[in-house]
């Protein structure tokens, strides 16, 4: 699958539960958008990022992605303690500091 580096980068540290790593993936600024919530900031979305492993202990692969221009959709299958198997859809924006994750949604079957 085609996945933008920084993409591919969150994956692999959210797989590996890598917080360094993940804080690497989001500009100073970035914005994620998840469960009608909003986190800004990388301190803010550590914050959410954690306490979301913690709940469900979630693991997240990537199963599709369309690119189109500055933004990249990816569909996931996502797994873990919580009430059947959801897919996460995420847009990712590309901005002068690299990609960001714009905003995700849960629900649907992957």
């Amino acid at each position: 699958m085609d996945l933008p580096d920084i993409v591919n980068m969150y994956f692999d540290a959210d797989s590996c539960n890598d917080t360094d790593a993940l804080s690497e993936t989001f500009a100073p600024d970035a914005v994620v958008e998840d469960e009608g919530a909003r986190h800004q900031g990388v301190v803010a979305i550590l914050r959410w990022w954690v306490a979301a492993k913690k709940a469900a202990s979630y693991v997240a692969e990537p199963l599709e992605s369309t690119v189109d221009g500055d933004k990249a959709l990816v569909r996931a299958k996502v797994s873990g303690r919580f009430p059947g198997s959801a897919a996460r859809q995420s847009t990712w924006e590309q901005r002068q500091s690299g990609w960001e994750r714009r905003q995700g949604r849960h629900g649907g079957r992957a």
